[in-house]
C-alpha cells in the first residue's frame, strides 16, 4: 500500500498486521521519496516509482531494506513492472516510445511502444 501521509509503501498481513515498510523519508536522498506513483513486486525485488523525482528505488521485499535507485532522467515514471532481469517502465518522455526497458542496474535497454489512432 503508497502511503503519501508519510512517504513509504507499507506490507501488511491478511489481519492487518505491519509487516514491512519501505521509505519513510520525504526528499531527494538515498531511499527518500517526494511522489509515489506505482509499485511492483517481483519474487525478492520491491521497486517504487518516485514520479516527482523521476527515479526508481530498489527495496528488499522482505526486510524492507533499501537496495539503491536511479534516476530517469529523459523518462517522467509513471508505471512499473519487472519480468526476469528487467523493467519495463511506462512514462512519458521527449521520445515517441511509451515503455522503456531497463535492466535492474538501471542501463537502458530499449524503448518501444506507441501511440496510434487505430
Amino acid at each position: 500500500m503508497a502511503d503519501n501521509g508519510d512517504w513509504s509503501v507499507k506490507k501488511y498481513s491478511l489481519e492487518g498486521k505491519l509487516l514491512a515498510r519501505y521509505g519513510g523519508r520525504r526528499g531527494e536522498g538515498p531511499g527518500e521519496l517526494l511522489g509515489i506513483g506505482d509499485i511492483a513486486v517481483y519474487r525478492e525485488h520491491l521497486w517504487v516509482v518516485d514520479i516527482q523525482a523521476r527515479k526508481l528505488l530498489h527495496f528488499d521485499e522482505k526486510t524492507g531494506r533499501y537496495l539503491g535507485e536511479f534516476k530517469t532522467p529523459d523518462l517522467y515514471p509513471l508505471r512499473i513492472a519487472q519480468v526476469g532481469p528487467y523493467l519495463f517502465v511506462l512514462g512519458l518522455g521527449p521520445f515517441e516510445e511509451l515503455i522503456v526497458q531497463y535492466d535492474t542496474a538501471g542501463q537502458l535497454r530499449r524503448r518501444f511502444g506507441h501511440l496510434t489512432d487505430r
